[in-house]
């Protein structure tokens, strides 16, 4: 019985998620999870974005090691290439300006209907998980990733 439920699991992962493919990334994108090692991270409002256009990446994003962190809204901006499947972002400006000039790079996981992704990102010892939806899943249906 386990066999199965494993088999049925690789299958429903294979079928309903995808690589991302050029265009893909193209649009805004809302933060729907995010967690740091496995542990939920608090989502403040308004909810983090994301919008990719052209090669060119703009998002919001809390500083969570500061106290009181949802009150501080903070803005970056950089350059992203998507080769292969594995998106490259690397940072050109940031309120935080020691991370300027920093890149990283994750593959994400679309799922079939390309309106929600998820992406892992690792910084040495630590995994950074988010999901993301489309900013058009607040007006209509949009799959989901569990």
């Amino acid at each position: 019985m386990k066999f199965y439920a494993l088999i049925t699991l690789v299958f429903s992962f294979n079928v309903f998620s995808h690589t991302a493919d050029d265009g893909d990334l193209e649009g805004t994108w809302i933060l729907a999870e995010s967690k740091w090692n496995n542990q939920a991270v608090e989502l403040c409002q308004p909810k983090m974005t994301k919008i990719y256009a052209e090669g060119v990446v703009m998002y919001t994003w809390y500083e969570s090691s500061e106290d009181n962190f949802c009150n501080k809204l903070s803005v970056g901006q950089g350059t992203y290439v998507l080769k292969d499947g594995i998106v490259t972002e690397t940072i050109t400006n940031h309120s935080n300006s020691a991370l300027i000039g920093q890149s990283f790079s994750y593959k994400p996981n679309f799922m079939f209907d390309k309106k929600s992704f998820i992406q892992e990102v690792t910084f040495g010892d630590d995994v950074l998980f988010e999901r993301w939806g489309s900013k058009t899943c607040d007006q209509q249906k949009c799959a989901r990733i569990n």
